[in-house]
């Protein structure tokens, strides 16, 4: 019995940054899978898949942001032939 706990927690441990991706809806899960099947017994594909899976989930948005400068002083605008 022993042995199967055991199992089922290092198996756990092994697909965490699965695990992890999946759960946060992440949009390179797929790779993320890869990486982990293929390379996660390094131990350094392993903290790459794991780091990759904390990475933006929706690394798709694009965030817009407008800024406007509103300036009063006299300088900044341009004067006409008569004020000069």
């Amino acid at each position: 019995m022993e042995v199967l706990i055991l199992l089922v927690f290092i198996g756990l441990m092994y697909f965490c940054p699965t695990i992890i991706a999946a759960a946060r809806g992440h949009h390179s899960k797929g790779g993320i899978i890869a990486l982990n099947i293929l390379l996660g017994w390094t131990i350094l594909g392993w903290i790459i898949a794991l780091i990759w899976s904390f990475t933006n989930p929706g690394g798709r948005e694009v965030t817009i942001i407008n800024v406007q400068q509103m300036n009063g002083s006299d300088e900044s605008k341009e004067k006409s032939p008569r004020e000069r």
